[in-house]
C-alpha cells in the first residue's frame, strides 16, 4: 500500500504571503527598483526648494540680485522631476498589479479545484458564508499586499532615509533635534503594530465578519421557508447577533486605539518642537546670523514631516495583520484532506444508482451502516425516515 508523501508545513504570516509573492518575483522586483528610482526623483524637489531658498536669502536685502533665470531653471526642473515621479510610479502599480492580478487568478484556480476533492463533512462543518468569504474577500486582500504594499513599502522606508541622510549634509545638529522624537514614534509603532491586543482584534475581526457572512447567506437562503412558516423573528436572531457581535468588535478597535495612535500622530509631527528652539539659539549665537537663516528655513518645511511616510507602515502593518490571517484560511483550504480516489475507474453500464452495504460519517458521527438498494431508470424510489435517518446524505453521495 503506497503512503502519502507527508505535506510539509506551511510558513505563515508575513514570510507566507512574501512567499506567495515570489511566485511572480521578476516582476515584484522590477516593479520595487521602479519605486526606488521614483522614490529619489521624489526626493529631487526638496533639494531644489533648499536650493532655492539659499539664493533668496542670500540676496533678501536686495531681490533684483536675485539670479532669475536660476530659479526658472530650479522650477522647471522640480516640475520636470514631479513628472518623472508619476511615469515612474505609475510603471511601478502596473507592474505590482500584473504580479498581483496572476497571483490572485493562481489562488483561485487552485482553491476551484481543491474544493471539489473535499468531502461533504468539511462542507457540512463548515458554513457557506465562511467559504464565500476566503474566495472572494481573503483573496483579495492579497492583492492588496503584493499590488500596493510591496512597493508602498519601498518608498516609505527610503524616503524618509533619503530625507534624514540629507538633513545630516545640511546641518547635523539641527538633524539630531529632528530625530529626537524617532524613538518615541517608532516604539508607538511598534505597539501599533504588534501589540498582543492588536493581533487579537485582528483574530476577531476574521472570525465575527465569518460569521456574520455565514448569518446572511443562511438567512437569504431559508427565506422561502421563512415566508412558508412565518419564522421571521426566529431566522432574524442569529444574524442580528453576529451583526451585533461585529459592531461590538469595531467599538473596542477604536477604543484601543483611541490613546496609542493620536499619540503616535502628536509624536511624528514633533519634530518642530526640537528644531525650532535650537534653531533660535543657534540664530542667536552665530557669527553670521544670515547665513543661517536658509538652513533654518529648509529644517522648518522639511523637518517636520519626514516622518510620515513611516505612518503608512503602520497602516499597513494592520491591514498586514489582516491579510495573513486570510492567507492562513485559504492554506487550511489547501490543506483539507480529500477524499481518496479509486484506484481504477469504472464506467456505468447504465443510469442505475446502486448502494452495497455503504457506511458512511461525518467525521466521528455515524449517519450511514449497511444501506443496499437500486433505484432503476424510469422508476421512482422513495427514501423514508425520520429526520437525521440519513436520507439527505444518501442525496449527496448519490451525486458523487
Amino acid at each position: 500500500m503506497n503512503q502519502k508523501t507527508p505535506t510539509p508545513k506551511r510558513k505563515t504570516g508575513l514570510l507566507r504571503l512574501i512567499e506567495i509573492a515570489g511566485t511572480k518575483r521578476w516582476w515584484l522586483f522590477a516593479s520595487m527598483s521602479l519605486a526606488v528610482i521614483a522614490t529619489l526623483v521624489q526626493f529631487a524637489p526638496t533639494i531644489i526648494v533648499y536650493e532655492i531658498i539659499r539664493e533668496l536669502a542670500a540676496h533678501a536685502s536686495d531681490l533684483s540680485g536675485v539670479d532669475r533665470d536660476l530659479l526658472w531653471r530650479l522650477g522647471w526642473l522640480s516640475l520636470g522631476m514631479v513628472g518623472v515621479f508619476g511615469v515612474l510610479l505609475y510603471a511601478a502599480s502596473m507592474l505590482s498589479h500584473i504580479a498581483a492580478f496572476n497571483i490572485l487568478y493562481e489562488i483561485r484556480i487552485a482553491l476551484a479545484e481543491k474544493l471539489p476533492r473535499l468531502s461533504m463533512g468539511y462542507f457540512t462543518n463548515t458554513a457557506s458564508g465562511k467559504i464565500k468569504k476566503i474566495l472572494a474577500e481573503d483573496v483579495e486582500q492579497i492583492e492588496l499586499f503584493v499590488a500596493h504594499h510591496i512597493p508602498d513599502i519601498t518608498s516609505a522606508a527610503v524616503f524618509p532615509l533619503l530625507v534624514i541622510g540629507y538633513l545630516f549634509v545640511v546641518d547635523w545638529r539641527l538633524a539630531l533635534a529632528a530625530l529626537l522624537p524617532f524613538p518615541i514614534a517608532i516604539a508607538l509603532m511598534f505597539k501599533v503594530m504588534l501589540s498582543p491586543e492588536s493581533t487579537r482584534l485582528y483574530h476577531e475581526h476574521h472570525t465575527s465578519l465569518e460569521k456574520m457572512n455565514a448569518a446572511v447567506v443562511e438567512y437569504v437562503r431559508g427565506m422561502p421557508v421563512v415566508k412558508v412558516f412565518g419564522t421571521v423573528k426566529e431566522s432574524f436572531r442569529r444574524l442580528e447577533e453576529t451583526t451585533i457581535a461585529h459592531r461590538d468588535w469595531s467599538q473596542q478597535m477604536s477604543r484601543s486605539y483611541s490613546s496609542t495612535y493620536p499619540a503616535l500622530l502628536t509624536a511624528a509631527s514633533s519634530s518642530l518642537m526640537f528644531i525650532v528652539p535650537l534653531a533660535t539659539w543657534l540664530l542667536a549665537r552665530a557669527e553670521n546670523p544670515s547665513a543661517l537663516i536658509p538652513t533654518v528655513l529648509f529644517f522648518t518645511l522639511i523637518g517636520g514631516g519626514f516622518f510620515f511616510p513611516l505612518l503608512k507602515l503602520t497602516f499597513m502593518a494592520g491591514l498586514l495583520g489582516q491579510i495573513s490571517m486570510g492567507v492562513e484560511r485559504i492554506d487550511a483550504i489547501l490543506d483539507a484532506p480529500e477524499v481518496p480516489e479509486r484506484a481504477t475507474d469504472r464506467q456505468p453500464s447504465d443510469s442505475t444508482i446502486t448502494f452495497e452495504d455503504v457506511a458512511f460519517a461525518y467525521n466521528e458521527a455515524a449517519v450511514l451502516q449497511g444501506v443496499s438498494f437500486s433505484a432503476s431508470p424510469g422508476t421512482v424510489t422513495a427514501l423514508v425516515g425520520p429526520s437525521g435517518a440519513g436520507k439527505s446524505t444518501i442525496g449527496l453521495l448519490t451525486a458523487r
